[in-house]
């Protein structure tokens, strides 16, 4: 499938199934990402809560772990990245992407294109449906 996102044209896998096992893994860890640790400021609510109701039980281990989450969250939305736009960048089969550093790069390129939260959940939907439903 092909998409254009501010000038650029960009060819997107649209089913997982199509991704070479590399890439797949690469897509998946960085959903994984996004839906455990969180994509956006407003995660940061839900770490305070999970946080006050593990010290109320005086359950600091898990606490803590909440800590270390909300802080990698936090590095991640202050340096402007999105797990959920790095998901994407996997999802272009025109890039072939050896190593997180080229993964930031495309992800900021992406940005500086001007791709939209809308175009980015579409197509990430679409790709995990059509994997659930072949």
């Amino acid at each position: 499938m092909k998409i254009t996102i501010g000038s650029e044209t960009l060819n997107i896998y649209d089913n997982i199934k199509e991704m070479p096992i590399s890439v797949k893994q690469e897509f998946e860890k960085c959903l994984w990402l996004a839906s455990g640790i969180g994509a956006s400021f407003q995660d940061f609510e839900v770490y305070y809560r999970k946080i006050d109701l593990f010290l109320a039980k005086n359950r600091i281990s898990e606490a803590r772990e909440q800590l270390r989450n909300q802080r990698q969250l936090f590095l991640m939305a202050i340096n402007k990245i999105d797990p959920t736009v790095l998901a994407f960048v996997h999802l272009v089969s025109d890039w072939k992407i050896e190593n997180e550093d080229q993964a930031l790069e495309k992800h900021q390129y992406l940005l500086k294109l001007g791709i939209t939260a809308k175009q980015v959940e579409s197509l990430v939907t679409d790709v995990k449906k059509n994997y659930i439903h072949n």
